[in-house]
């Protein structure tokens, strides 16, 4: 999720929804869970906070600028961010809404909405951005729809689709990331020969097989997290590299989902170590309460060097779903401003202007980052 903190507040008290915080302090103490957790634990605030915006056309168009204000000051050129459209929509949304009356939001409203929010910080901030449409694990019927949503607004702003979120209620010996419903697969594989871009969440709390799933089955070409693979090293790595597999990778985030053990050497050095494509991202800013600086800052931490974080920029360029034209375009920006000193500088102190280029979520129910290039 990428809501700000203060505009949960908002919203909150104007709609008079009782979400169970206090003031806004108890909003940022209560989002973000203990280092250690699980994945369940760690999305555990996000079916409350987003109800905020839920069957909102105005809350929701309200938070998809806020979140390309947000990108653009922390120096991003592009971003692709993810949007569960049913979760968005009164009409099919699973969480409790506040008190109504409430108006009738179908999914594609809740897509037109958000991509009006990224149109007008796109004008006011010069920030470039698109969406990615989420099936949800949980209601894999919602699948088909997503795809033709891709299809209806491909030259609007939506370039491509993705499969995630906790399979609820049972805990489930993958962790959340429950096996493939046949209409998901079916999904993604007529979105494939229709010509809509795929990632797929996998490898984060489930096993490297589920890497190698989404790979084989969902046809993706990229995936969000994937630390099971990369830490098993095995088959599904190897397809992986193999395949020219883009990951999506979150630091902070996979330590407060517990993908990743605080003493283990991170799983995402062995993508620099085989000379993978990747790139660094922030996953749920509302939840790790991180800016992409911060996910540099970790990276070198971990022992990445800044050539490293410049390259995984390149990375996210040339993996973004962006058009030709659209990634010629970026790269000769991204290019141009790298020349110049003061941007050089910007990897060694992981904070300066327009840096970043991001290749990942966007939601109200997931509105995220992926660096100066963001895809996650």
């Amino acid at each position: 999720g990428h809501l700000r903190h203060t505009t949960i507040w908002e919203l909150a008290q104007a709609k008079n929804i009782d979400l169970g915080y206090s003031c806004l302090q108890d909003i940022i103490l209560k989002t973000q869970p203990e280092k250690g957790s699980t994945l369940q634990n760690y999305l555990k605030e996000m079916p409350n906070f987003l109800r905020v915006v839920a069957g909102d056309r105005a809350a929701l168009e309200r938070v998809a600028f806020e979140v390309g204000e947000d990108q653009a000051n922390q120096g991003v050129l592009y971003s692709e961010m993810r949007l569960f459209p049913h979760i968005m929509a009164s009409r099919h949304t699973t969480l409790q809404l506040g008190p109504g009356p409430h108006t009738v939001l179908e999914a594609a409203e809740a897509v037109e909405a958000v991509l009006e929010g990224f149109r007008r910080a796109e004008r006011e901030h010069g920030i470039m951005l698109r969406l990615v449409l989420a099936c949800f694990r949980d209601k894999p019927e919602w699948a088909e729809e997503v795809v033709s949503l891709c299809q209806e607004y491909r030259d609007r702003g939506v370039v491509g689709m993705d499969v995630c979120g906790v399979f609820a209620p049972k805990k489930t010996e993958t962790e959340g990331e429950e096996i493939l419903h046949p209409d998901v697969i079916k999904a993604f594989q007529k979105a494939a020969t229709l010509g809509v871009h795929r990632t797929a969440h996998a490898g984060e709390a489930g096993p490297a097989s589920n890497v190698a799933r989404a790979i084989e089955e969902l046809r993706t070409e990229r995936i969000g997290h994937g630390y099971a693979a990369m830490r098993d090293g095995g088959a599904p790595f190897q397809l992986a590299l193999d395949r020219g597999i883009h990951f999506e990778v979150c630091p902070n985030s996979s330590y407060l989902t517990g993908a990743v053990s605080p003493g283990e050497r991170h799983p995402i050095l062995s993508l620099r170590d085989h000379c993978a494509s990747y790139s660094l991202n922030t996953d749920d800013p509302t939840i790790t309460h991180t800016r992409i600086s911060d996910e540099y800052q970790l990276a070198l931490k971990l022992g990445f060097r800044p050539d490293d974080i410049l390259e995984s920029n390149r990375a996210a360029i040339e993996a973004s779903f962006l058009s030709p034209e659209e990634k010629r375009e970026l790269r000769r920006k991204f290019e141009t401003l790298n020349a110049s000193p003061s941007y050089s500088s910007c990897f060694y102190d992981c904070g300066s202007p327009r840096k970043a280029v991001k290749n990942g979520d966007v939601s109200p129910s997931k509105l995220t980052s992926n660096g100066v290039v963001s895809c996650h």
